[in-house]
């Protein structure tokens, strides 16, 4: 041993250094590919496998907003503009498209408009993180390839405009949801009152801090700067992230704190999943890689319509959820993944509170009934709206 870590020093010390660094290099690289082949990518050739649906969170951004004592708060700070996908927040969903490539590429096979369907936010940085995942999961092969410098091929991302989508952003209108809300928050805010940390709060950040989505939102802004490699104020030491995440985290899961809620928020996402398996299954449908580019709020709707009830899943950036259709001894089966980001080297399995595994495709319709809405804009009308209208 001794004598192999000599001839390594003495060899790296000759002119040819720079090449044995790039062999070292290299066969780092194919390590951590192979190590990434063989735990994420481990069961993506069974044979069972049918269809993939995959909601992930969008990559790295700048904040939305700055609060009025923010020493970042000027737009040179933010050269891609306010609440933007950045060059990081690119290289991080391309990423992620390459590892889905190592998982499903053989399985999907080359980009086909009949088996691939991807879904967007409204939000460009929603837009941008589609797009670079699927030019990491689906390079042009063979007559595909149109331009021989540049292999990258254009692939449909289809959007809604934000006040009509019912699906990943949940802003189309829906008056009886905005009652119940309304609603839970009273409850929230009453269980959840620290005034002190609001004191605190809006004495440094120079605005007022009174509510649970205050902290959140201040919490944000903290933590994308930090994670952009900037100096925060001196004053944060003492409550970011320790006492503001929690809050942060309650705030995501309060869109879904109800039964209702969750039949009207995330339930939406979880009847189009559970609609695209039903089709595979009679043939209506070849389809088998649904794609949907989201928002940490998405993510946390989804899980939660599921029967997930913990307040402290907060969805990291690259993050995905993954719902694979399997038909297992002529029975079609779901099977649930989480991947924690665009860098993960396995999946995390869940098992939805009522569907244990393994969990039938009929099951899962049965468990899922009473979030499922049978039509939404009718059960969106409150009363109230409805008298009125």
């Amino acid at each position: 041993m001794e004598e192999s870590r000599s001839f390594l020093i003495q060899f790296s010390k000759r002119p040819k250094r720079n090449v044995f660094t790039t062999v070292v290099i290299l066969g780092g690289i194919i390590i951590a590919f192979l190590f990434a082949y063989t735990a994420f990518g481990e069961d993506h050739e069974k044979i069972s496998l049918k269809q993939a649906n995959i909601i992930f969170r969008h990559g790295d951004k700048t904040p939305t907003s700055a609060y009025s004592n923010d020493p970042f708060k000027e737009a040179i700070f933010w050269p891609e503009g306010w609440g933007q996908l950045t060059k990081k927040g690119k290289k991080q969903m391309y990423q992620l498209g390459e590892l889905l490539r190592v998982r499903y590429g053989q399985f999907v096979g080359p980009y086909s408009l009949q088996t691939v369907r991807v879904d967007s936010s409204d939000h460009d940085r929603c837009l941008q993180s589609a797009g670079a995942l699927l030019a990491g999961f689906f390079p042009p092969q063979g007559d595909q390839i149109w331009n021989s410098k540049l292999l990258w091929q254009p692939v449909p991302i289809h959007a809604l405009p934000l006040n009509s989508d019912k699906l990943i952003t949940m802003r189309a209108p829906c008056p009886l949801y905005n009652e119940e809300q309304r609603s839970s928050d009273k409850v929230l805010a009453a269980s959840y009152d620290d005034k002190d940390l609001y004191k605190y709060l809006s004495e440094h950040s120079g605005q007022n801090v009174s509510t649970l989505l205050d902290v959140e939102t201040l919490f944000n802004i903290l933590e994308i700067e930090k994670e952009s490699g900037k100096d925060l104020p001196s004053w944060t030491i003492s409550v970011f992230p320790e006492k503001m995440k929690d809050i942060a985290a309650l705030v995501l899961a309060s869109f879904t704190n109800t039964p209702l809620m969750k039949r009207l928020r995330g339930g939406p996402l979880v009847k189009e999943i559970k609609t695209n398996m039903e089709s595979y299954v009679s043939g209506a449908s070849k389809r088998k890689l649904s794609l949907y580019s989201a928002h940490d709020t998405t993510l946390v709707n989804f899980r939660r319509a599921l029967g997930f009830n913990d307040f402290t899943f907060k969805p990291q950036l690259g993050s995905a959820i993954i719902v694979e259709l399997h038909v297992i001894d002529n029975i079609p089966q779901v099977e649930f993944y989480y991947l924690d980001s665009y860098a993960a080297t396995a999946t995390e399995r869940w098992e939805v509170p009522g569907c244990p595994t393994p969990c039938t495709l009929d099951k899962f319709s049965e468990t899922m009934a009473s979030v499922v809405p049978l039509d939404w804009d009718a059960e969106c009308q409150s009363q109230e709206h409805s008298s009125s209208s």
